[in-house]
Parts: structure tokens; C-alpha cells; sequence
């Protein structure tokens, strides 16, 4: 008889505030190398498709991951998994021994190359020093990153670098002499950037004299208006700044002008502690702190105290203004637009072609004297926030005129007899294929039957263990795994029943309600949206365009029906292009 050889996949980790008492778990590269020799030792083969790795990621974290989420997905390509140690996989005690037994639960075998110990968990005993050993990293865990908190802390109490970079300052290393006469880097000091220090000061005497968040950032980004070159004159000799170096940053924006405009390290003020980093659901998230560290460093300020304590002043009048112009404070820490979707039909749903930034409405006046009213306009938000040396289009149309002509788009495209009888068409392929696999209900309730029992093994290990977080969530994707199937099943006898179709009825019904979308796209902007968000495929594209010398947009988009198609009204210069 041949001996099945085994396929292995190789799992590596490496947390960058880890304790590692193994020199090995300090790098990704050598775990590997490890992790392949102990395949070739014990005869396994190991692809590279199947080693993952998640590098600089804490053992806490466990949705986040994708070399973990990457050995789930292919559970099914390989027989034993190889890792250095159980700390590896996880340093959270509960979560470490739940995934250790879904994975030998579904036939897979762990090895730690280590201690060379397979990790068996098939009987209470394993399971006890199972849970045993998953504590002991978390406590590892805990006490490495007090260590780091402390030493953090340390740090920041001498002035010295506790935190991350901070525009207007350099992040200067100090060197110091060892015990053996070698020079090695002691901390880092915070050192004022000269150039930066102008932009700095200029930015709050912007905003001092009565210049908005919007109208400074414009002048950062070297917006050609005549106002912002006057401004930028003003204030800054007309030059433009180079914007902070910073993740997800691309350019100056209002809401990076309000936060450096309440920044407390410009008054010599260095902050410890103001964000705390948890790991709630297995996922990590940072909390900001109402109560923190404050450490004061004289030779840090940038701004004067005359000009720091205007700012603020003018920080706190206008949030009261603003406060006081929408009804008060809201009950929630958010602004309203986040507690509720938009009520304008196409933000969030379509961008800019020159820049990939939301259109979004921008608020203006029509008419003059008493007719003079408040009127609203779809254009770039990029070119609204940071100015024309960010994004050329400076486009607009009116809110309803640009909706109207979209919801148009629809009824004539997808709200078409073409749309019908590809409905009709996918309804005859459908009950064709059940047809053509007689098999595919018995499918089903295998699969039905096989989850149902998975779901009672999770109960009954449920009555087991002390923490239910984690079995919990699974029995709760076993349960929606099994609503899905029943759903199914219920289709396939829906579809037996319904062999012979009936496309005159079906027809008609597809008619009738294609009468009510098109009554709710035009009534209730809400629904709507959420019918559109269904419908695309993609955001919807806005393209800048001029008809008969007049500036206008126009937009283009993908269904999952087929491409919203060109639109002859030439009226309102809005039209409809090819995707």
C-alpha cells in the first residue's frame, strides 16, 4: 500500500511589540525556513501558495489578518499546518484555542517545529493545557505591552519621542557612548523645523483673521483664484507648502487645518496617552482618552501665546455659531450625516473623473433681491475643499437637474422592456439548469443536514468552555449559513413547482412593478438610494464637459444590467456616455 504523502501549509507571525524569548519568532523570513525544513524532515510538501504570514500584526488581533484569513480559505488544499509555536497563531487566550480546534475539528493537524509536538486538543485533558498555554501568551502579551506603555511613558516624561511624527518638528536621534565605547542611538528628541514653523504660524494668523478652514487649505494647495493668491501673498510670500508626509494624505484639506489649529504641541504642550489601543472582538481599535499625560517642553512651541489663545477663541465662537445654527448639540458624538444616510440621491454613490474625490452637494443662492433663494449644486469635493491646483474640475450642475437626469437614465435603460426579457430570459436559464442537475436539491439537504450537526457540536462545546464570545459568533454563522440553505431549498421547490413558466404572467407583474421603482426613484430620494446601490456595479462617474460653450457634467456608469446608455436631452447639457 503507497503512503499518502501529506501537503503542509506553513503559518508564520511576528508582532512588532512581541516579548520574544525565541530569537527564531523575531522574523518572518527565518520561521519559514524553519517551517520548511520540518516539512522536509518529516516528508511533507509545502507550495508556496500555502505560507502565510502576517508581519508587524498583534497576536490579539484575529479579523485583520489576512495570513490567518488566508489559511481559513484554504482549508482544503492541505493536510497539516506547520508553525513555530502556539503563540503564533495568537496571543488571546479564548479566540487561540477556538481557532486551534476549528481547524483539527475540520481534519487538520498542527505541529510546532519548536518542540516538534503535535497539538492533538481530542480530549478534555489536551483541551484544558490547550486553554492553558493560549493564557500564558495572552498574560506574555499584557506584560509585553505594559513594557512598552512604561517605557513610552518614561520617554515622554524627559521630552524624548513617544509618539509618532508631528508637522513642524524633525524626529532627531540622540546617540549615546556604551559601556564598550561604542556609539549607539540612546532615545530620539523632538527638534523645531524651521520651514515648517512658518507654514505653522502662518496657518493660525490665516485663521485668526477670519480666513476658513476651506478658503486656508485652498491657499495651501496653490488654488489660482484671485483671492487665495492675494492670501497666499499675505501670508506665506506666495509660496506654496509642501503637504504633511502622511498615510492616506493628499494634500491640505479643512478638516487637517482644524485639527493642527487645536493642536497642543504648537504651545510646547506634548501630550502622552491621548489615544489608548484595545482589541475588542478580536479586532483592534484606539479610544480616544478624555483624561492623558501632559508634559510641558518651552523649547517646542511654535506658536506665541497671544496668537495661540485668539485661535482658540475663535475655535470655540464658531463651534457655538455652528452649534446654535443646526438646533443645538446633537444627542451622539457624530455629526448628523453619519447617523443617517444622505438625502441627496447620487453623494456617496458617484466621483470625480479627474480626481476619484465624492460629488457632493455644494450649497449656493439663485435669483436676486427677494427672489434671491438657496440652491444646491453636484460638484468635485476635492475641488471644493483644496482648490484648482488639486483638481481641474470646476464643473457644476443643480441638484434636481442632474437626479432628474440619472433617474431618467434608469427608467429608459433598466426600466425597459430589454430589462424584462433579460429577467425573463435568466428565470428560463434558471429553471433549465435545476432541470438539467437533478441532483442539486439532494444537494442541499445533505449540506443542510451536515451543517445542523456541526451547530449542535458547537452547542455542546459551548456547555463546555467559560467564555461564549467566540462560540457564540460561530453558532451564529452556522445558523445564518443554515437560514441560507433552507432559503435555497425552498427556491428549488419554488422552481420544480414552476417548470412550465408562465412569461405572459411574469411579464406582466415585471411591468407592474417596474411602475412602482419608478414611482419610489422619483418620491422618496432615501429609498432611492439604496435601490441604486443595489443596481450599480461601481460608483457613478462624473465627467467635466461644455455644450454649446456652456460648462456642465455628465456621467457614466455600470449596472448589474448592462451600462447606463447615452442620453439625447441636450436641454440641460447632461447627458450619459459609455462606461
Amino acid at each position: 500500500m503507497i503512503k499518502k504523502i501529506l501537503s503542509a501549509a506553513i503559518y508564520a507571525r511576528k508582532s512588532n511589540d512581541d516579548d520574544y524569548k525565541c530569537s527564531d519568532n523575531k522574523s518572518i523570513t527565518r520561521q519559514i525556513e524553519h517551517g520548511k525544513s520540518y516539512a522536509t524532515k518529516k516528508g511533507w510538501t509545502v507550495s508556496d501558495e500555502n505560507i502565510f504570514t502576517d508581519d508587524g500584526i498583534s497576536g490579539a488581533e484575529f479579523k485583520n489578518r489576512p495570513g490567518l484569513i488566508g489559511l481559513r480559505k484554504r482549508i482544503s488544499e492541505y493536510d497539516v499546518i506547520i508553525m513555530s509555536e502556539l503563540s503564533r497563531l495568537g496571543r488571546d487566550g479564548d479566540r487561540t484555542s477556538f481557532e486551534v480546534i476549528d481547524f483539527i475539528e475540520n481534519g487538520k493537524r498542527i505541529f510546532y517545529y519548536l518542540t516538534d509536538e503535535e497539538e492533538k486538543a481530542n480530549d478534555a485533558t489536551s483541551k484544558i493545557m490547550l486553554r492553558l498555554k493560549s493564557f500564558a501568551a495572552e498574560i506574555e502579551r499584557e506584560k509585553a505591552s505594559q513594557r512598552v506603555t512604561d517605557a513610552l511613558h518614561r520617554r515622554a516624561e524627559k521630552g524624548y519621542v513617544a509618539s509618532g511624527p508631528a508637522y513642524g518638528y524633525d524626529i532627531v536621534p540622540i546617540e549615546a557612548i556604551s559601556s564598550n565605547g561604542e556609539k549607539v542611538k540612546s532615545h530620539s528628541e523632538y527638534r523645531i523645523n524651521k520651514k515648517e514653523e512658518e507654514i505653522v504660524i502662518a496657518i493660525f494668523k490665516m485663521y485668526r483673521d477670519g480666513i476658513g478652514y476651506h478658503s486656508i487649505s485652498k491657499t495651501l494647495n496653490g488654488d489660482s483664484n484671485e483671492r487665495f493668491l492675494d492670501i497666499r501673498k499675505k501670508y506665506l510670500n506666495g509660496m506654496i507648502p509642501s503637504p504633511p508626509k502622511r498615510k492616506n494624505s493628499n494634500g491640505w484639506s479643512p478638516l487637517l487645518i482644524r485639527e493642527m489649529l487645536r493642536r497642543e504641541r504648537y504651545c510646547g504642550i506634548v501630550p502622552y496617552g491621548k489615544k489608548k489601543t484595545l482589541y475588542k472582538g478580536g479586532s483592534k481599535t484606539v479610544q480616544q482618552q478624555e483624561k492623558y499625560k501632559k508634559f510641558y517642553n518651552p523649547d517646542l512651541r511654535i506658536v506665541p501665546e497671544p496668537l495661540w489663545d485668539d485661535v482658540q477663541k475663535r475655535v470655540i465662537e464658531t463651534a457655538k455659531k455652528y452649534n446654535e445654527s443646526r438646533g443645538g448639540n446633537f444627542p451622539f458624538s457624530r455629526t448628523l450625516k453619519t447617523e443617517r444616510d444622505s438625502k441627496y440621491l447620487l453623494t456617496g454613490i458617484s466621483e470625480c473623473s479627474q480626481c476619484f474625490s465624492s460629488i457632493v452637494t455644494i450649497g449656493g443662492t439663485t435669483g436676486k433681491g427677494k427672489n434671491r433663494k438657496l440652491a444646491y449644486k453636484y460638484g468635485c469635493s476635492g475641488r471644493h475643499n483644496k482648490g484648482d491646483n488639486y483638481c481641474s474640475n470646476n464643473n457644476k450642475v443643480k441638484q434636481e437637474v442632474l437626479e432628474k437626469a440619472v433617474i431618467q437614465a434608469i427608467e429608459k435603460q433598466i426600466l425597459s422592456n430589454i430589462t424584462v426579457d433579460y429577467i425573463i430570459k435568466k428565470a428560463e436559464k434558471i429553471v433549465s439548469e435545476n432541470n438539467k442537475t437533478p441532483g442539486y436539491k439532494l444537494n442541499i439537504e445533505k449540506e443542510l443536514k451536515k451543517v445542523e450537526k456541526e451547530i449542535e457540536k458547537l452547542i455542546l462545546l459551548a456547555q463546555k468552555v467559560d467564555s461564549l464570545d467566540i462560540l457564540a459568533s460561530k453558532i451564529k454563522d452556522k445558523q445564518t449559513q443554515q437560514e441560507n440553505l433552507i432559503e435555497e431549498q425552498s427556491k428549488v421547490v419554488s422552481i420544480e413547482s414552476q417548470r412550465n413558466l408562465d412569461k405572459k404572467g411574469l411579464r406582466k407583474e415585471l411591468r407592474s412593478r417596474m411602475h412602482i421603482f419608478s414611482d419610489m426613484f422619483r418620491r422618496n430620494s432615501q429609498s432611492a438610494r439604496k435601490a441604486l446601490k443595489l443596481l450599480l456595479k461601481e460608483k457613478i462617474i462624473i465627467d467635466p464637459v461644455v455644450v454649446n460653450g456652456k460648462k456642465s457634467l455628465t456621467f457614466r456608469g455600470v449596472t448589474t444590467v448592462g451600462a447606463l446608455l447615452p442620453d439625447d436631452d441636450k436641454e440641460n447639457h447632461i447627458g450619459l456616455s459609455y462606461p
